[in-house]
């Protein structure tokens, strides 16, 4: 009786234990690969920005434009963020 107990309760919790490592570990390469993306892309765009010439660097600030880049690299971030998780609960 007690053989079988044991038996059911390391078969449930090594399945359960590898499925919890399973998801920690595809989400910490998710996060790693996305992460480095992120600042990748968003490295670009700083580089690219501070290269315009000062009056119109000026206009854009003026304009908003360091707000509405972050916005924009918010919601990329949030976008790929979303798709990787919907792409993980499918089986």
């Amino acid at each position: 009786m007690w053989n079988i107990l044991a038996t059911v309760l390391l078969g449930l919790t090594g399945s359960i234990v590898s499925r919890v490592l399973t998801a920690l570990g595809l989400g910490l390469v998710s996060y790693a690969v996305f992460n480095t993306m992120a600042q990748t892309i968003t490295g670009h765009i700083i580089s690219n920005y501070n290269g315009m010439p000062s009056t119109a660097l000026a206009i854009v600030n003026l304009a908003g434009g360091g707000a509405g880049l972050s916005v924009i690299a918010s919601a990329f971030v949030t976008r790929a963020s979303l798709m990787a998780i919907s792409k993980l609960g499918q089986k």
